[in-house]
């Protein structure tokens, strides 16, 4: 067998070699749930270099205890997060770790009621929610129990969990969109509104309704983050925002001046950046990417696809589009991942797809490890060729409502 034909059609991924793989993967996932039950159970919640485990999530409920103190705006004052971090000395043990809460006062809304909680409880509160709603979207896209179980312990999960960051409610967002919009078209606005939470990826899907002429969906994905951002206000007032508008910089420092994050970054940007080019270029590259993105999106979009293929291409066009984008961004791949999934169930597995798909899977395993002494993004290239993939199921006559 020559090796693209192996690639293009993957003939050797059987479904039972496939079954055998997931088998030992999950035996290995339970290795890991259970030393994590393990540290939660003894508070030992430290790595040996003083990180906490869950090292996000610090910053998550560091913010909203201090919103709950009666003065919002201090999330956004790093001093005041870090002086509040280092106070709470059993969680972190080094003074010199410092998260800063980088997010909209809009997420910070969401956050609130996990500030009531101690760290712990929070901390599987806030996992348990999230691998709730995920888990719900994608035994809906994707039926079968082999199908949406990989994807959920999938180990761009297993990392999301350990850093304890908001992935699976991004993705959740998404695939609420992608179940909803051809029945429920102002329910699958709204699950595309929230995404005002993580505005960074939120600018792209707003365009594809507009192209595709969803308008019930894009008046309430409008609605929904209009609504969003007036109850955070009030919530925290218009000094809380002015503070959050200033602290955009920090963002854009870390993006910027911190070649420690680089590796971690899985956008065009920072895959320059790791490659040693200049800032200039990988501003420029990112912005050619998006441009080409949003315009093939906006091509297949006007052709009023069905809601898995529009919101597929547009999840890997949001990632493609953002300079500002982590590992645990990954999350959101395993909506499009679903739909191909469950495209294939039903018309049949096109070239290329398995092998995309396996790679995307492993991806997260092995990222960080070629990226940061090699030097080699892989990120980008195979979040391009996934998005191509949609496009073309977006193209497809056979193509219809599948859920």
């Amino acid at each position: 067998m020559r090796p693209l034909s192996a690639l293009r059609d993957a003939p050797w991924l059987t479904a039972d070699r496939a079954l055998s793989y997931l088998k030992v993967y999950i035996v290995a996932q339970f290795c890991v749930a259970a030393f994590m039950a393990w540290a939660f159970r003894h508070e030992s919640l430290t790595h040996g270099s003083g990180r906490p485990i869950g090292t996000d999530f610090m910053a998550f409920w560091s913010a909203a205890r201090m919103a709950l103190g009666g003065d919002p705006g201090r999330a956004y004052d790093d001093g005041a997060v870090a002086a509040f971090e280092q106070s709470q000395a059993w969680i972190s043990s080094d003074p010199l770790m410092r998260f800063p809460f980088l997010y909209p006062p809009t997420f910070l809304l969401l956050l609130l009621p996990l500030g009531l909680l101690g760290y712990v409880p929070a901390i599987v509160a806030f996992l348990a929610t999230g691998y709730a709603l995920l888990t719900a979207c994608l035994r809906r896209i994707v039926r079968p129990l082999w199908g949406w179980a990989p994807l959920i312990l999938s180990p761009v999960m297993l990392m999301n969990t350990l850093i304890n960051q908001n992935g699976a409610f991004t993705a959740s967002c998404f695939g609420g969109a992608l179940l909803l919009l051809d029945r429920r078209p102002a329910l699958g606005g709204i699950c595309l509104g929230m995404l005002v939470c993580k505005p960074h990826l939120a600018i792209v899907t707003p365009l594809a309704l507009f192209a595709a002429r969803r308008w019930r969906a894009l008046f309430a994905c409008a609605g929904t983050a209009v609504a969003m951002c007036l109850a955070s206000w009030l919530a925290f007032g218009t000094a809380t925002w002015l503070r959050f508008i200033t602290h955009a910089a920090t963002a854009k420092a870390v993006l910027e001046n911190y070649p420690d994050e680089w590796p971690k970054m899985q956008s065009v940007f920072g895959a320059v950046r790791v490659l040693h080019g200049s800032e200039a270029i990988g501003y420029t590259l990112q912005a050619l990417v998006a441009l080409l993105s949003v315009a093939l999106l906006l091509r297949a979009a006007a052709r009023q696809p069905a809601a898995g293929p529009l919101v597929g291409a547009a999840v890997a066009a949001s990632l493609l589009c953002t300079p500002y984008m982590f590992d645990y961004d990954l999350v959101c791949l395993l909506v499009p991942m679903a739909f191909l999934g469950a495209a294939a169930l039903r018309t049949g597995w096109l070239p290329w797809e398995k092998s995309v798909l396996l790679g995307l899977f492993g991806l997260p395993l092995v990222a960080r490890l070629v990226t940061t002494p090699h030097g080699i993004p892989l990120v980008p290239p195979l979040v391009f060729c996934l998005f191509l993939l949609c496009l073309r199921r977006a193209a497809s006559r056979e193509e219809s409502v599948l859920f």
